[in-house]
């Protein structure tokens, strides 16, 4: 334990140095950041200059060293990455940095530095790559239990012939068995030379990682065929520039699988880490998955929490298993992991033990990977292990035909007394209770009311179609259809039905295609009833069940009329309705009670008061800056004209002019913030988050103090199938301003009070699974004391020791987005570069193409 926590005070002390270092480059600083590696490698195969200083070329000294190294497998390839990839950073600017780091890792502990080199290289690297949000399948460091799951799913054993295409930085090489013959091939040339450093590392190269297209050059074993494919290809499709023949249209994971079933011997397997979207989307997706069902292929399938890539990738991820020796004909083994996660909030882990548990509780007598025959049961039988909830579900190529080829586990693992609820005298199709309206699209000579699925009610007693407060009218039918009859209205889009009944009364109405239309028949079914069971348990098991989706969810038609409902005797209807609007009634009378007695306009008015203090201070000191900023200029001028276009700034490309319309906007928000009603009476607008941050970030820099780096847009997670996701959330300019500035304000007054070099990063990512917009904003400066969290943070009054704040600032933020019914997580890593992350969380909006607005 001593050795280790060594290690852990080594790789700070050198991580600390080297920012230092680095901040005095002429190059780019993150560009440099990986010559520490390779510096450390020199240092480890004895290549290192004893000294270096910029009066002489020990470049030179470098390349020749290699050049008269003889073993070819190691040296060989150094040469290369040298030549390749760190030379030329050394050419646009890194010398002076490199001359530094060599003098430096020439004093290093020498007994750490040989006796745990790998571990201290490995440390490094991932301070490096968590510091710098780059995690993502196909570009980088997986995390090593993901690694670990794969490598165990594929059984990598000695003398197995491994491929390994999309190598990234070779974690999969570095992980499997020595003894294994692999093959891994990565395009990118830092990533390739990052990798061919790990190996040396760590003393092992059990094969060959050489840099390579794997989508023009897939290595082929044509004598024998591999023993394991193993991949995280990048998300995406695969650019139009390749030339890809019978693949042209495909994504990475879709060629991957398509290519590699072909390249594995008669008992190969494939393991591969897709995007969620494969399990269910249409078009190649249904077309492949389609053929690995008929050709009994697919033997596993293990759904993960999205994030696990990295908390800047909002991605959800599954991982396929391939098996063309499977054992137990015609059965898929669906495990549900996405509930892994651990840990008290301030850092989020993932417990892959209870994965490894749930496998071995269904540890296989006959050698392939999932479930024993014997365990086996009736088909959609849920297996729930005793430790946790953790299940387990086996099912058969047919239950699969039935659901379309859709591998969603959330269809297969809804509750066995929903599903599996016998049709009887009181149990209903959905498709037996309503009519589907398909409406029509004759267009009359005059605009009509257009209805929209915000337009739809979301409450079980208050349905009906409120054409009143409808604004919205069409000339055209584009993305719309007529309906000239009452009918019950369903959003077939997002994560609620709002059933909504519209009354025909002489006019017709133009409704969007994405809304359900179907007649009831009142006769046979009492509304109030029908309606309140739509919001049912038994009904909202069915509806997760069948929805699929990434960013956004849908369901089917076909998938919406399989719904079952109970619909007792018009008697009991009644009796039950009843039931249902007296509970509410009390409910009611106990909540304006309570109202009645928290009503305190005192303590309002001096929390608003506070709050606004709060945040104007934050104002002030951003205003404050750009003041001092304007002397200095002024001053550097020494007298020269100074013009509106006069270069105010080159680092942020910015005139005079723009410069002092800057300061007056600040000006403008602070009259607003003054202006501004209650944060109750507050109404917020449908904003994209990327122009709203990046004029945050403008409206509070305060490059005397600390440095705000572009927005980071993780871009994979708002790109599928149907093209780019253009997100929305709602907040006012304002609120949004004052939980920015609260955030700033709080990184300055405790984080980096006492300390130069202070940096806050924003991402913006989408989390898929719950389908939110997350602003993550971090600061690299000192972390919260032990014992202070979000629960802390978000009190009235509470503060740390050493901070100068009101202790307000926590709670404005948690009651500002609560008001947009938006949330934050605090999030604490205290081995992270950057210690402290807000992760804001939004609900997510889409402006489509209709102009519809689609709630989340």
């Amino acid at each position: 334990m001593e050795t280790k926590n060594q290690v852990k005070k080594h790789i700070a002390d050198i991580w600390r140095v080297v920012s230092s270092l680095s901040a005095d480059t002429a190059g780019s600083q993150t560009e440099v950041y990986p010559l520490l590696f390779f510096a450390l490698i020199l240092k480890k195969e004895n290549l290192l200059p004893n000294r270096a200083n910029l009066e002489w070329d020990y470049v030179d000294d470098i390349r020749n060293s290699l050049r008269h190294k003889t073993d070819p497998l190691y040296h060989g390839n150094l040469l290369k990455v040298f030549e390749v990839v760190y030379e030329p950073i050394l050419e646009r600017g890194g010398r002076k940095f490199f001359a530094d780091l060599i003098n430096y890792i020439n004093h290093l502990d020498e007994e750490i530095h040989t006796k745990h080199f790998s571990d201290l290289f490995e440390g490094l690297l991932e301070r490096y790559h968590d510091g710098t949000y780059r995690m993502s399948a196909g570009e980088n460091m997986l995390p090593k239990q993901l690694i670990k799951l794969m490598i165990n799913l594929a059984k990598v054993q000695e003398k197995k012939r491994v491929y390994n295409p999309f190598a990234g930085m070779a974690s999969f090489g570095l992980a499997i068995n020595p003894n294994c013959e692999y093959f891994g091939q990565e395009i990118n040339y830092d990533l390739w030379a990052m990798g061919i450093l790990r190996f040396i590392a760590q003393d092992n190269f059990p094969g060959k990682l050489v840099q390579g297209d794997s989508i023009k050059e897939w290595i082929v074993n044509y004598e024998k065929g591999y023993d394991i494919i193993i991949a995280a290809p990048p998300f995406g499709k695969i650019p139009s520039g390749y030339y890809l023949g019978e693949f042209k249209g495909f994504s990475y994971d879709q060629f991957v699988i398509d290519k590699g079933i072909n390249s594995l011997n008669e008992e190969g397997k494939l393991v591969i880490l897709v995007p969620e979207r494969f399990l269910f989307a249409g078009g190649k997706d249904e077309y492949i998955r389609k053929k690995l069902i008929k050709q009994n292929l697919i033997d596993t399938i293990i759904s993960l929490p999205a994030g696990i890539l990295g908390r800047a990738s909002g991605v959800k991820t599954s991982i396929l298993v391939i098996d063309k020796n499977k054992k137990n004909n015609n059965l898929v083994h669906l495990i549900e992991a996405a509930d892994l996660i651990k840990g008290d909030g301030r850092k989020t882990e993932y417990d892959f033990n209870q994965l490894y548990e749930t496998l071995d509780s269904i540890s296989d007598s006959n050698g392939s990977t999932g479930i024993t025959e014997n365990l086996i049961q009736e088909e959609s039988e849920v297996y729930t292990t005793p430790y946790s909830n953790k299940r387990c579900i086996t099912i058969d190529q047919h239950k699969i035909e039935v659901e379309n080829y859709n591998l969603q586990s959330s269809r297969y693992f809804v509750k066995t007394d929903t599903l599996d609820t016998e049709i009887s005298d009181e149990t209903f199709l959905l498709s037996k209770v309503l009519k589907y309206k398909k409406g029509h699209s004759k267009m009359p000579l005059r605009e009509m009311i257009y209805i929209s699925i915000k337009h739809l009610q979301k409450n079980n007693l208050d349905y009906k179609l409120k054409i009143e407060d409808v604004e919205e009218r069409v000339q055209t039918l584009k993305g719309a259809k007529i309906i000239d009859t009452s009918c019950l209205l369903f959003a077939k889009i997002g994560n609620d039905l709002k059933p909504t009944f519209f009354e025909y009364n002489g006019e017709a109405i133009a409704v969007s295609n994405n809304i359900f239309t179907y007649k009831v028949n009142q006769k046979d079914i009492d509304l109030d009833f029908l309606i309140n069971e739509f919001y049912s348990s038994m009904v909202l098991d069915q509806l997760n069940a069948y929805r699929s989706g990434v960013a956004q969810q849908s369901i089917s038609k076909r998938d919406f009329e399989r719904i079952k409902l109970i619909i007792p005797s018009p008697e009991k209807q009644k009796l039950k309705i009843k039931a249902v609007k007296e509970a509410f009634i009390n409910s009611r009378e106990k909540e304006l009670k309570l109202q009645k007695e928290l009503l305190g306009l005192k303590d309002d008015a001096f929390r608003e008061f506070a709050s606004i203090r709060h945040t104007m201070r934050q104002y002030l000191n951003a205003l404050k800056s750009n003041v001092s900023g304007t002397r200095k200029f002024i001053e550097r001028n020494n007298g020269d004209p100074i013009t509106l276009e006069s270069v105010y700034s080159n680092n942020m490309s910015q005139t005079f002019g723009e410069h002092l319309n800057s300061l007056e906007g600040k000006i403008n928000s602070m009259s607003k913030l003054l202006k501004e009603d209650r944060l109750a009476d507050a109404e917020g607008d449908f904003i994209q988050p990327k122009n709203l941050i990046e004029e945050a970030q403008n409206m509070f820099k305060e490059p005397d103090e600390f440095k705000l780096e572009d927005l980071y847009v993780d871009q994979e997670v708002f790109v599928s199938d149907l093209g780019y996701f253009n997100p929305y959330i709602k907040i006012s300019q304002e609120a949004f301003y004052r939980v920015f500035s609260n955030i700033i304000s709080n990184a300055k007054e405790h984080g980096f009070k006492g300390r130069k070099g202070n940096v806050i990063k924003t991402t913006l990512t989408l989390d898929q699974e719950k389908r939110e917009c997350l602003i993550i904003i971090s600061n690299n400066g000192w972390s919260f004391p032990e014992g202070f969290g979000k629960k802390e943070l978000v009190t009235r009054g509470e503060k740390t020791t050493d901070s100068e704040g009101t202790g307000f600032g926590g709670a404005d933020i948690k009651e500002i987005l609560a008001h947009f019914d938006a949330v934050f997580d605090l999030e604490i890593d205290n081995s992270n570069s950057f210690p402290v992350s807000y992760i804001l969380r939004f609900p997510l909006y889409d402006i489509t193409n209709t102009g519809e607005l689609l709630e989340k």
